[in-house]
């Protein structure tokens, strides 16, 4: 691949936008555990509100039916407290 080819063959585009508080999704509530999905903390990936209490309730639809939650590791910072 020659030097010009390198320099205008590809496109990378990045907007980036601030999130409103509007947007910000609260934290907590009711899901239905026949939807799957993902729960993060508000404003992710971005930094989250201080001082924030989520509680999820998750439902199963039928009673034999199992929920089954995935975590991944954190890594804490120094000055978490």
């Amino acid at each position: 691949m020659d030097l010009l080819t390198w320099m205008f063959g590809y496109l990378f585009a990045l907007c980036l936008s601030p999130l409103r508080a509007e947007e910000v999704e609260q934290c907590g509530g009711q899901l239905d555990a026949s939807d799957p999905g993902y729960i993060t903390t508000p404003g992710y990936p971005l930094e989250y509100p201080p001082h924030q209490d989520c509680r999820w309730v998750i439902t199963a639809p039928e009673p034999s039916q199992r929920i089954v939650l995935n975590f991944f590791p954190l890594e804490l910072g120094f000055d978490c407290r």
